[in-house]
């Protein structure tokens, strides 16, 4: 070698790039993988809203927090059945929350199968107990959004007089909770499979339909009782046209 020649440079081995996480994985859920913190009744509302992976957790491994889930609902469709039948009075005190708590579960166990099956095609791994966890999750936290409107919903029903108004305000309330709901169905869901599953966006405009049904079905949940407690087959959008 003479001494003009370049000395070659050393061989070196690439960089090794650490492969990125999934962009569905357990972080998606606020809050640490690990049981929720406390035992009080509103430890599960608190989990619901800062940290929803403690709750999944839960789910996951069967300490009790579909019970738990369970009675946040019935709690919470109670109460905001109680500040729709202020509007009304009378039997409606007692007649729209039963109708409420009794109507989102029946809901729930319609469209159940549906979901499973729809993220079960997605490719989603997690079982039908876990998907009914995730389900009363997202519901749940409906039923809390729904709780935090109800003040408002008050102030109005003392204010105003048309029963097509306030029932256009409960209606903008159960959609804004319904979206937030979905959301996290979806990031539940996705989290238990490490991956997105698809289609939960359908289903979600599916679960609303069905639960617009059921308040026409339960109607009237607005105004005063009528003396029915069960009336004529009516899709909800001829209820909404007829005012009936």
């Amino acid at each position: 070698m003479t001494a003009w020649e370049a000395t070659p440079p050393p061989v070196t081995n690439p960089p090794v790039v650490a492969p990125r996480p999934p962009a569905a994985s357990i972080e998606t859920l606020r809050g640490d993988a690990t049981p929720i913190a406390g035992h009080g009744p509103f430890a599960i509302v608190e989990a619901l809203l800062k940290a929803p992976a403690s709750v999944l957790h839960d789910v996951r491994e069967g300490r009790g927090a579909s019970f738990k889930l369970a009675a946040v609902i019935v709690a919470t469709m109670a109460i905001t059945g109680l500040v729709m039948a202020v509007f009304g009075g009378g039997w409606q005190l007692l007649l729209v929350p039963l109708k409420l708590s009794l109507g989102i579960f029946f809901c729930a166990l319609i469209c159940f199968p549906s979901l499973h099956i729809f993220s079960c095609l997605s490719g989603a791994e997690q079982s039908a107990r876990e998907t009914w966890g995730a389900l009363l999750m997202a519901i749940a936290l409906m039923g809390v959004l729904l709780v935090g409107f109800a003040p408002v919903a008050w102030v109005f029903s003392q204010a105003t007089s048309s029963p097509i108004f306030m029932g256009a305000l409960h209606l903008m309330f159960l959609g804004i909770s319904s979206t937030f709901a979905i959301g996290l169905l979806r990031r539940v869901l996705a989290a238990m499979n490490q991956r997105p599953v698809r289609g939960i966006g359908t289903w979600g405009f599916l679960f609303v339909l069905v639960v617009l049904q059921m308040t026409t079905t339960l109607r009237p949940l607005v105004g005063p009782y009528d003396g029915q407690l069960f009336h004529d087959r009516l899709f909800f959008l001829a209820h909404w046209v007829s005012g009936s």
